[in-house]
């Protein structure tokens, strides 16, 4: 009898909580249908009644969606998210008046309950530097750790940096005298030292290594080549995470066997964190570490030491985001060169001009003689002449085009393509319109890149020209000029132009930038109408791509060294050209671009073909901005 009435009270009890919650659960979505109604706010209609515009935001093509429908509906529009209104929100001005300054009215700060996927990696699941609010707690962490990204410190990193970039260059070489898969080899005596190599691999290496020595101090030994546990576990952890973003209930799949391999990849990755804490505990990392500042922090709910576990998640969340984000980085700006073929020969001039690079003239691309195994190995080239320099701390501020190009990368291809999610405490006005209480502010650096409300008509257009000051545009340009009155012919016009519009070249790449025989400047320039601010030596809105405020990337300057130090020594090393596949899927685009033009009566004052526009088919949005397949480009030696 007694059991009996247990059982009845706990039934009840349980059916006033679930009617509870979906009785609060549905009144505030009537609420959302009510905003969404009634605000003069601009949007795409939902594609679910009950969830709105989930699905589309989680899905693979998100950020692509996203700028999409910012090319449609402008610089601020409203979508349904569950039970919640929401704003996308892509105008700078208006972004920095929301999350530049703390003291302001306006400031909105980011509500934890969004970002609790990201604290799946470790257990217990607690918020981190990433996924908290702005308390006292994230405070602390965030002043703790700053020190380590100070200009002194990442003096100390920069050799290591080096070292990995040399070894980058190595392993291409290895990678060239092995057999390829057409059977040709550095061995043969008419052959091309070349080979097809998948940056993504290579950039994810690199930064997992720098990451490893920013954080403890170690080699985790992934530019060895060798099988990488970290990162082969951190890609099933990234999946599992944007798994459960999409699917709450993910967790009592308990029949999945999908869903039990992502908490399995989630088991190891917590033990595999645990297990590097308890080794730095044991034998504290040199001060200039991430973890070594972090063992100093004092939580001040406590006043005392971080306990493990938070520690634990601190170092889990600070590895993930800053090895991801940036090898990505990497990946999709040497992919964006290598299609560009005028960008990449005038990055090769100005690195040639600081020693970086052999003459555009002096390429040698093609060797003879048993002479080309030992080449390869050495770093040379058969006919004596030596490799570039290596890039020094001195020369990160002398290189106004190579920043250029990765401003433009980071621009075209934000890897953190969704960027950051606020909560409005309390009713705002946003470019004229009203945001109640309650409203989620969605901040994304891919939609803001791609807004021609920002960069005009040329917004998908990859043109580095735009982020540079009339003086550095003018040192460029006499670069550019001297090693025409060298002898050094360029493969277009100064300009940047190509008469064939992006027709295919005898190698296999696909000329020409887009702008068909357009100069990149003029172009910008033309879209001054409706983006004054697009003009080179005018102020380009930033593509935020690491966020601006007391939010911002901690680590991006470590983000803008390494972009800086690979970018600079592959380009100046290799000359970088679309793998076979890309090669043929450019020069189909640009063959199909071309028969339209021709049929509009080849009128020149439209924009040519858009290498963009293909490299964009390959994106896959899981967490982060990402080659759907593996990334593979050409690299030949230029000595």
């Amino acid at each position: 009898m007694v059991l009996t009435q247990a059982i009845s009270i706990g039934l009840v009890t349980l059916a006033c909580t679930v009617g509870h919650f979906v009785w609060s659960w549905l009144s505030q979505l009537l609420v959302t249908k009510r905003f969404l109604r009634q605000s003069p706010i601009p949007g795409p209609p939902p594609s679910n009644w009950i969830i709105g515009h989930v699905s589309k935001i989680l899905s693979d093509d998100a950020p692509l969606q996203l700028a999409e429908w910012t090319n449609t509906y402008g610089p601020i529009y409203k979508i349904q998210l569950n039970n919640s209104p929401a704003v996308v929100l892509t105008d700078p001005a208006a972004i920095t008046s929301l999350i530049r300054w703390p003291s302001s009215p306006t400031y909105i700060t980011k509500s934890p309950d969004i970002y609790g996927a990201l604290e799946l990696g470790t257990q217990p699941q607690l918020h981190n530097i990433l996924t908290s609010t702005d308390n006292a707690y994230w405070k602390a962490v965030r002043q703790g750790t700053a020190p380590c990204f100070s200009v002194s410190n990442l003096k100390q990193v920069f050799p290591w940096v080096l070292h990995l970039c040399s070894k980058a260059v190595q392993k291409v070489h290895e990678t060239a005298a092995t057999p390829a898969a057409n059977g040709t080899t550095a061995r043969d005596h008419t052959a091309v030292i070349a080979a097809e190599v998948n940056v993504v691999d290579i950039a994810k290496r690199f930064t997992s290594d720098v990451m490893g020595h920013m954080l403890f101090a170690e080699d985790l030994k992934g530019m060895d080549m060798g099988k990488s546990m970290y990162i082969d576990l951190f890609s099933k952890l990234l999946e599992e995470v944007h798994q459960n973003i999409a699917n709450p209930l993910r967790k009592f799949m308990i029949w999945s066997a999908d869903a039990k391999q992502g908490k399995e990849a989630l088991k190891t990755h917590d033990k595999l964190m645990g297990d590097k804490l308890e080794a730095m505990l044991a034998n504290p990392p040199p001060d200039y570490t991430i973890t070594g500042h972090l063992l100093k922090v004092v939580d001040p709910a406590t006043g005392k030491r971080l306990v493990r576990d938070q520690l634990k998640a601190e170092i889990a969340i600070m590895m993930g985001a800053g090895f991801e984000t940036t090898s990505h980085a990497i990946s999709w700006t040497l992919a964006a060169l290598a299609a560009h073929s005028e960008v990449q020969q005038t990055l090769q001039i100005e690195l040639a001009a600081a020693g970086l690079a052999p003459p555009v003239g002096d390429s040698h691309n093609t060797v003879s003689g048993d002479d080309t195994s030992s080449a390869a190995q050495s770093g040379g080239s058969s006919n004596g002449a030596l490799p570039p320099r290596e890039i020094d701390w001195s020369d990160l501020t002398k290189l106004p085009y190579l920043n250029a190009v990765i401003k433009e990368g980071l621009r075209v291809f934000s890897p953190a393509s969704l960027g950051t999610t606020r909560y409005c405490h309390k009713e705002l006005e946003v470019l004229g319109h009203k945001l109640p209480k309650g409203t989620c502010v969605i901040i994304p650096p891919y939609p803001i890149g791609a807004s021609q409300h920002n960069y005009g008509p040329t917004a998908n257009y990859f043109i580095p020209e735009r982020w540079l000051e009339p003086q550095q545009l003018q040192q460029v340009q006499r670069l550019k000029s001297t090693a025409m009155a060298a002898g050094n012919a360029l493969t277009g016009s100064a300009t940047h132009g190509d008469n064939n519009n992006g027709s295919s070249s005898d190698s296999g790449s696909v000329k020409g930038n887009g702008l068909g025989q357009h100069d990149p400047v003029a172009v910008v320039q033309a879209g001054s109408t409706t983006a004054a601010s697009a003009l080179p030596g005018s102020k380009a809105p930033e593509g935020l791509a690491f966020l601006i405020g007391p939010r911002d990337c901690m680590g991006q300057t470590l983000a803008r060294i390494e972009l800086q130090a690979l970018i600079a020594t592959l380009v100046g090393h290799f000359k970088l050209e679309p793998s076979q596949k890309l090669a043929a899927d450019l020069a189909t685009a640009a063959a199909g671009a071309d028969g339209t033009s021709k049929a509009n009566g080849g009128d020149s004052s439209k924009l040519g073909f858009n290498p963009v526009t293909v490299l964009k088919q390959s994106i896959m949005y899981h967490i982060t901005l990402q080659p759907r397949d593996d990334m593979k480009l050409k690299l030949t030696p230029r000595y």
